[in-house]
């Protein structure tokens, strides 16, 4: 079941998932500063839910405008990555956190590569064959 804002706010038994819920309505709406707010708000609740640590980083990535210079957007994608780096602290085979990271590492290492960005992340060097896990 779908709660709409207003009703999540009426039930007033405040709980990390009920939070989430409410994040997403904001997020579905594009009401990305209240996004923020449920999603932080749900994450201080249940610091353990990863399902308001994802959301939120997807708020501050779908934030994120690759190559545009400003602090803003900076800030934006050094945020999503380290709610994803978050995810996978708690769930290191989690795949969306893993796919979204990745995602994002990927806009924001612009031309030329620049490995800083990756901030401790090993990146391999390119003649590196990866053969699918047994």
């Amino acid at each position: 079941m779908l709660w709409t804002r207003q009703s999540l706010v009426n039930r007033g038994a405040e709980t990390g998932a009920t939070g989430t819920e409410r994040g997403c309505s904001s997020l579905q709406e594009r009401s990305y500063d209240e996004a923020e707010r449920d999603f932080l708000h749900a994450k201080q609740l249940d610091p353990k839910l990863l399902n308001a640590r994802l959301y939120l980083a997807t708020a501050y990535a779908s934030q994120y405008i690759p190559g545009a210079p400003s602090d803003e957007n900076i800030r934006m994608g050094r945020a999503a990555t380290e709610e994803f780096r978050g995810v996978l602290s708690l769930d290191a085979q989690n795949i969306s956190a893993m796919d979204g990271l990745g995602s994002l590492l990927f806009q924001m290492a612009g031309s030329p590569f620049d490995a800083d960005l990756f901030g401790g992340v090993e990146v391999l060097p390119p003649e590196t064959h990866l053969s699918p896990a047994q």
